[in-house]
């Protein structure tokens, strides 16, 4: 009755990211101007933390990129996954959208018993090694990340280093 009467609200959440051009990438690979979303929060891909634990706005960027499991075949969604660091956190692997994947706890469990490795490339390839020498490779689910431009690896990294001195100064 309360939709005849139209007494219903809605509310849309639209998870975009921002470009280092400044637009807006929507989900479904759409480009919109920052002038037109209301973004309440805009998702940063480069985010980091000094954390073993991933900040609510990484968790959401992995869960976003990934889509669903990285394990070859396994279709449990994003949502309902763990966030596993690619490079062990206490091997120095960084807490950062880069090195982070959503694993299924039965999958994660697999990783963290060491009864397969992983790694992930610069697209979030995942290529999976098996003790019986089997390599396979998933693609990820999720959205597209935005294109960094030509931006290199070392810019990028002393960026990063950048913003971490800054949080720590202020």
């Amino acid at each position: 009755m309360a939709l005849i009467d139209s007494q219903i609200t809605t509310k849309v959440i639209l998870n975009v990211f921002k470009g280092t051009d400044g637009l807006m990438r929507m989900t479904d690979g759409g480009i919109t101007d920052f002038t037109t979303v209301d973004a309440t929060r805009v998702i940063d891909p480069d985010a980091y933390t000094a954390a073993y634990q991933p900040t609510g706005e990484i968790r959401i960027a992995v869960q976003l990129l990934d889509g669903s499991c990285r394990y070859p075949n396994c279709t449990v969604s994003a949502q309902h996954c763990d966030i596993d660091h690619v490079i062990n956190h206490d091997e120095n692997g960084p807490t950062t959208p880069d090195n982070l994947a959503c694993l299924c706890r039965f999958h994660h469990n697999f990783k963290t018993e060491q009864r397969v490795h992983y790694s992930i490339d610069k697209n979030r390839i995942a290529t999976w090694f098996f003790p019986n020498g089997v390599i396979k490779k998933s693609q990820p689910g999720g959205v597209k990340r935005p294109p960094r431009f030509g931006q290199s690896w070392k810019k990028h990294e002393d960026q990063r280093v950048r913003a971490r001195r800054q949080a720590k100064q202020g």
